[in-house]
């Protein structure tokens, strides 16, 4: 069957539209009923999405669920992942002082 990408990506949301994906093992996000699920596409280097699969796998979870768990909640809590400048300056000094010593 030769199907476009886009047709692919069609079938593959009406496929998850209809069957859902184990839950148990770790925490659901819930979704407002207003705002629809939508296909985002990401490139990602091949090491960078090997580690993806490893970590989902360690969870069982598929890697897009581990990804869009790991969005939700950067996006949910930004200021616990924006570090502040005195702790960029501390992780700079850090490896400066790495970087003397070697």
């Amino acid at each position: 069957m030769n199907e476009t990408p886009q047709e692919r990506i069609e079938r593959l949301a009406e496929y998850w539209d209809t069957h859902s994906a184990p839950t148990e093992g770790y925490e659901q996000v819930e979704q407002p009923a207003s705002d629809p699920m939508i296909v985002f596409s990401l490139r990602l280097p091949k090491t960078v999405a090997d580690q993806l699969r490893v970590a989902a796998q360690s969870r069982d979870l598929k890697a897009t669920e581990l990804a869009r768990e790991w969005i939700t909640q950067r996006l949910s809590h930004p200021a616990e992942h924006s570090p502040t400048a005195d702790t960029v300056a501390v992780q700079l000094e850090q490896l400066a002082a790495q970087l003397r010593a070697s």
